[in-house]
């Protein structure tokens, strides 16, 4: 469901997230239905807000309940600090509306069980959202510090399976709290999002890792000319290995090696990103040089 455009940014209101806020506002919570959407829409704007003053190019950010999913251009050329510092826009701001929803409840212009819930949405937000693990803002945080040990997609990959990991920790700690006669209803659901949230993230990562190298051809058409770099690489080695280190502004030229560093063949970078285009990560540059 389409909300606004903001800075050239689709805002789209996930299915699942909408049907949600629909039964909450036909059991009578419309008013929480409403504090619900408007911080996460503050989340989501203080992202967009920071990232883009940092150059970040939003295409497109879907709201979940715990925050959004991201569509961006060039996510992974912009220096990962700023990644992080964008990351971090997001809970901050949720934190800062806990400090202004104390000041507005001690003033009286809210009152309880309003203003209760104000605190502890903005704060549940908040906190998920700093665990380390992707689709979450922790697990930007975190792959902005690990993208440079480990690559770009390797590093979203691993923090991406966190996800997954804490979707069935919430799980199994609902779980337990209904044993303990504890209930906790919205747990299943968040860890029903964060997980679908884990699965997008992943596949939303492999189009952001390529875009910059779809646009190469538009950026020489520009410049008339592009730097190059050179890698080097054993024939058994998968084209969705080799992609992890094709970033930045270079084109690259990859000599594929025998055991003794000897070249016995060369692969374009458009080679590679046409073979990522037909979904064959798993193909070896053997077998490219072999088609």
């Amino acid at each position: 469901m389409r909300l606004a455009q903001v800075f050239g940014c689709e805002l789209r209101l996930n299915g699942w997230f909408a049907l949600l806020l629909a039964l909450l506002a036909a059991a009578g919570q419309a008013a929480e239905a409403l504090i619900l959407l408007g911080a996460l829409l503050t989340h989501e704007a203080a992202h967009l807000v920071v990232g883009t003053g940092f150059g970040i190019g939003f295409r497109r950010i879907e709201l979940l309940p715990f925050g959004g999913v991201a569509e961006t251009d060039n996510l992974y050329t912009v220096e990962p600090a700023a990644v992080a510092v964008t990351a971090l826009a997001g809970p901050m701001n949720n934190l800062l509306l806990v400090a202004a929803g104390h000041l507005l409840s001690a003033a009286g212009w809210i009152r309880p069980p309003l203003s209760d819930f104000f605190l502890q949405v903005n704060l549940a937000i908040a906190l998920l959202n700093l665990v380390p693990a992707l689709p979450l803002d922790g697990g930007r945080i975190v792959h902005a510090a690990l993208r440079r040990r480990w690559g770009d997609l390797e590093a979203l990959g691993r923090l991406a399976a966190w996800g997954y990991v804490v979707a069935a920790g919430m799980v199994l700690a609902a779980l337990v709290a209904a044993a303990l006669r504890i209930p906790l209803p919205t747990l299943p659901v968040l860890a029903f999002f964060v997980a679908a949230g884990a699965r997008r993230e992943r596949a939303a990562a492999v189009v952001g890792h390529l875009r910059p190298l779809w646009q190469r051809p538009e950026r020489l058409a520009q410049a008339g000319v592009l730097p190059a770099a050179g890698l080097v690489a054993r024939g058994d080695v998968t084209v969705g290995a080799v992609l992890r280190h094709l970033t930045g502004g270079a084109y690259h030229f990859v000599w594929v090696v025998d055991s003794s560093l000897v070249p016995y063949g060369r692969l374009s970078e458009a080679r590679l990103v046409q073979a990522a285009l037909e979904g064959r990560f798993d193909a070896t540059l053997d077998d490219l040089l072999a088609s």
